[in-house]
């Protein structure tokens, strides 16, 4: 079996992704305005009536323009009126026009956890400037996301990260270490007063609810990605009165079995892929023997880890890592064409066009809070989730994916992260009338294209599309559905022109 630590990699790519997987790294970053001192975000409770925001000094990289910073004050059970008082950061970039429409676009982030200010320099280059031509464009940090008060990031995670990789997957010891880790982690934030329970979609769709109406909209277009698609979705079900409009790019829906269904959208992915190698003339002859190679660097790899050097650091490549390395590597679309090389290149023994994939995932927890992150999943997902449906579905694969998705992990931690599941009807599709643009990447190994699809069919007034040059995140990466989506925001009860899609085909593999 796998150890513990592989099932976190994968969790991490399903559930936040949408920082690791933009086109270039984080650490490739324009030129940004000095960030500003952080202070202190959490006031007294007497100070003013909850929730209330407050406007402040910017906590992150500040990109060139005008940008209103500011924290929402909110309880962390709003059932109790002595709970906690936390925290979420706000950036409310204001439209260029002066006469802006009164709805704001908020950006809902991927995760749970997902530091989306932190990368805000990416949102607005890839969609948010735009969008501001008409309307204001907020990113926040849902709550326990750094930068918040509490943050609930794991103590010393990068650097545990950095030391399970020095392991091959399959050692035992590998899987106690990831454990204990977790458990600990679990146990400081609880001591440090943290409730896990309310950190799941539910409170943060309440989350949401606060802050629009503090900031003084009456309704908002929602654009969520990934798991901000299942946020965004929730708070269509809880508060529908507050939504214009919604585009829901790569869905993750509340109905799907999580984890175990991802065993699905990464295996089929990867089947589209040879699939579309194989129709190609060029792919075709280059790489006859593509899905064969595929399945013999597993073997190779599981019987005879590699171990190589990534950006300074020793990492024991098997199987496993291989096959994260191959997961990010379908994610953005500039990275599709060069798969089969990367594939063939791997079956020779040479790993150097994984590197970056294995430095992406060696990072994420630069970017992620991990006590939100699985205090979401396990309430919202796992806890409906069985073993024996994962199990069930691995039946006949290659023994590599059995290896890989050592789901596990999920149960035996979740069932000591959460006491209780979310509510049965978080399970249950979302049935809607609010507008919603539907958008999914016929490649993407995370949220799967019928998942998205079978999501729209609940959603009364929904347009559903599948771009073929796509994996993960397409709004974000493909002009002709920006366009669609700037379209769909003007008037979201008419059906965008799509003729764009008409000169798009499937990546030209190299």
């Amino acid at each position: 079996m796998s150890s513990l630590n592989i099932p976190s990699k994968l969790l991490l790519s399903i559930y936040i992704i949408a920082l690791l997987i933009s086109s270039c790294s984080l650490s490739q970053a324009p030129e940004v305005a000095k960030s500003q001192p952080k202070e202190t975000s959490t006031p007294a409770k007497s100070d003013q009536e909850l929730p209330f925001f407050q406007e402040g000094v910017c906590r992150f990289p500040v990109p060139a323009g005008k940008v209103i910073c500011g924290d929402l004050f909110t309880l962390e059970d709003r059932a109790d009126p002595n709970s906690p008082v936390v925290s979420l950061h706000v950036a409310i970039f204001p439209s260029y026009s002066s006469n802006p429409e009164p709805d704001p676009v908020i950006y809902l982030m991927g995760g749970g956890g997902g530091d989306a200010l932190g990368a805000a320099w990416f949102y607005l280059g890839a969609a948010g400037n735009r969008i501001r031509v008409e309307r204001d464009f907020i990113l926040y940090n849902q709550r326990g996301v750094k930068r918040n008060e509490p943050s609930l990031v794991c103590p010393g995670e990068a650097e545990f990260q950095t030391k399970l990789n020095s392991f091959v997957h399959t050692k035992p010891e590998v899987d106690e270490l990831e454990y204990n880790f977790l458990m600990g982690c679990r146990d400081h934030l609880e001591e440090s007063g943290v409730n896990l329970e309310f950190y799941d979609s539910v409170t943060h769709a309440a989350d949401l609810t606060d802050m629009i109406q503090t900031l003084g909209y009456e309704q908002a277009n929602i654009y969520g990605t990934s798991y901000g698609t299942r946020l965004g979705l929730t708070f269509m079900r809880h508060h529908p009165e507050l939504v214009r409009s919604a585009i829901l790019d790569s869905i993750l829906p509340p109905q799907i079995n999580f984890p175990s269904d991802g065993i699905t959208s990464f295996v089929v992915a990867v089947e589209n892929l040879f699939s579309a190698c194989a129709a190609q003339e060029n792919c075709s002859q280059n790489y006859p023997d593509l899905e064969e190679e595929f399945y013999t660097t597993i073997d190779e790899l599981k019987a005879n880890p590699a171990t190589i050097s990534v950006e300074g650091e020793k990492v024991v490549l098997d199987h496993i890592l291989y096959l994260d390395a191959i997961y990010m590597l379908l994610h953005p679309p500039d990275a599709l064409p060069n798969i089969p090389r990367a594939i063939h290149s791997a079956f020779q023994g040479k790993y150097s066009s994984l590197k970056e994939s294995i430095s992406s995932i060696l990072s994420y927890s630069d970017f992620v809070a991990t006590g939100v992150q699985y205090s979401s999943m396990c309430k919202d997902e796992v806890n409906f989730d069985k073993l024996e449906y994962s199990q069930a579905l691995l039946e006949g694969l290659h023994e590599g994916w059995q290896d890989y998705f050592n789901l596990a992990f999920y149960y035996q931690t979740c069932q000591e992260w959460v006491t209780e599941p979310a509510d049965p009807i978080e399970n249950t599709p979302v049935i809607s009338d609010v507008p919603s643009l539907v958008l999914t990447g016929h490649f993407d190994s995370i949220t799967a294209p019928a998942w998205n699809l079978d999501t729209a069919n609940y959603l009364e007034n929904s347009y559903y599309y599948e771009f073929p040059n796509m994996a993960h995140g397409v709004l974000r990466y493909d002009n002709c559905a920006l366009e669609m989506g700037l379209e769909f925001l003007a008037d979201p009860w008419v059906e965008p022109d799509a003729g764009c899609m008409e000169e798009i085909d499937y990546p030209v593999f190299k």
